[in-house]
């Protein structure tokens, strides 16, 4: 019997006693419900929490097996903890304000607890807030039991994504391409004036926060000095807005013609190129860097 198989039967319950059993494990549907709801949980209260997927090794397991695992899933849990089904066929286990030490504990506990001779467990452990966005993996030390090679924690932000529907990437395609022969008279003049009138390069890159809170390199013609981003820590006192993000009206790190590109937005016109290759689109949010 296959994963999804097992799902489906387990979904549509079975009867003992003249009796429907509910189903132990939350569909795929409100296991997104509960983790959306522990996202805006955390974003308020500023905790971590924890999301341990747990798959069968093998795809062609007895639905026995499978069903074993729930129990010894439920008999870990604690009351605010929930267990459902994942879109992939995987097992999803979300334990609120529990750190990714936590849900390693929590799998090698269910590991230990389920003890089959043919499966293995193969777990992964995805946390929100992302501890390090610069890197993927935040722990990289051995399991203690052998069953998982290593300790990845990845981010839950993808979980987060909302495809984006076709006819919208269509028209991002259409219009960049559209919007970059147009406008290529004008990035061609700013280029060559952003080079006479200021030594470095040309274009500025940085890199900054796309769907799913993955990094992505932005392009725009620089408007600041090459030691702009030095001087960034200079100026934080001075800075007009609040939190994480700076700004400055009269910052004395841009060039004479950085401010005008900036006024006519001509220096965000490279952003087009990211349009292109997926990282942005034509009319959405904007990308922050990723420090903010």
């Amino acid at each position: 019997m296959t994963v999804r198989t097992f799902f489906y039967w387990l979904g549509a319950g079975h009867r003992r006693n003249g009796k429907a059993e509910l189903n132990p494990l939350h569909s795929p549907a409100r296991l997104r419900f509960i983790l959306e709801r522990e996202r805006m949980r955390s974003d308020r209260s500023g905790r971590e929490f924890s999301l341990l997927a747990i798959k069968l090794g093998d795809e062609d397991c007895g639905h026995r097996d499978l069903r074993r695992l729930c129990d010894v899933i439920h008999k870990r849990l604690r009351i605010t903890d929930d267990a459902g089904h994942l879109d992939d066929g995987r097992i999803g286990v979300v334990l609120p304000e529990t750190p990714a030490a936590g849900a390693w504990h929590v799998a090698d506990e269910i590991c230990n607890l389920f003890e089959a001779k043919d499966q293995r467990l193969k777990c992964e452990v995805y946390v929100y807030p992302p501890q390090d966005r610069s890197s993927d993996n935040h722990n990289s030390n051995g399991s203690s039991n052998g069953r998982y090679p290593s300790r990845h924690v990845e981010s839950l932000e993808p979980f987060f994504e909302h495809g984006m529907p076709a006819w919208k990437r269509g028209v991002d395609l259409l219009g960049a391409c559209v919007l970059l022969v147009l406008l290529s008279p004008i990035m061609l003049a700013a280029a060559v004036v952003v080079k006479l009138t200021s030594p470095g390069p040309i274009l500025f890159t940085q890199r900054r926060d796309g769907i799913g809170g993955r990094p992505f390199t932005i392009f725009k013609f620089r408007t600041m000095h090459v030691d702009a981003e030095a001087k960034k820590a200079e100026l934080r006192s001075l800075s007009e807005q609040d939190g994480p993000a700076f700004k400055l009206r009269h910052d004395p790190r841009v060039t004479p013609l950085g401010g005008l590109l900036r006024r006519t937005c001509i220096d965000e016109l490279p952003q087009l190129w990211n349009v292109l290759r997926g990282d942005m689109s034509l009319v959405g949010p904007r990308p922050l860097p990723c420090d903010e």
